[in-house]
């Protein structure tokens, strides 16, 4: 047995317990039948904050969406009364990456798109 920098045992045992075999088995995920390669296209597959606010998405992480199609809104907190702004997708592609719903400032990225990569 070593000691590491930190003063902790290091050895067999050790990273048998961090790697979750500590009396149990290791569940090793199958490999899947198919990849999927994806790519961010173009600089329209990324979705931005068009004022600050508070984003509410319409949209699931992982949903195929079309140019045009609505994302979700941005609320403003400081005029309840405002119309919420519209945010949009400006391309084609699935959903690969979202911000979670809650406060965001002008030109924070909400979210971007991925599509298949042309072989």
């Amino acid at each position: 047995m070593q000691r590491s920098w930190s003063n902790t045992i290091v050895g067999p045992r050790s990273t048998d317990f961090f790697a979750g075999r500590r009396g149990s088995r290791v569940r090793v995920p199958a490999r899947p039948a198919s990849v999927r390669w994806v790519e961010i296209a173009a600089r329209a597959y990324y979705v931005y904050a068009p004022q600050a606010g508070l984003f509410e998405p319409r949209v699931k992480l992982g949903a195929t969406v079309k140019k045009g199609d609505v994302y979700g809104w941005v609320h403003f907190i400081d005029d309840p009364v405002r119309a919420p702004a519209t945010v949009r997708f400006k391309a084609t592609g699935l959903l690969s990456c979202m911000r979670h719903p809650g406060r965001c400032e002008r030109g924070d990225c909400l979210g971007h798109l991925v599509s298949d990569v042309a072989s």
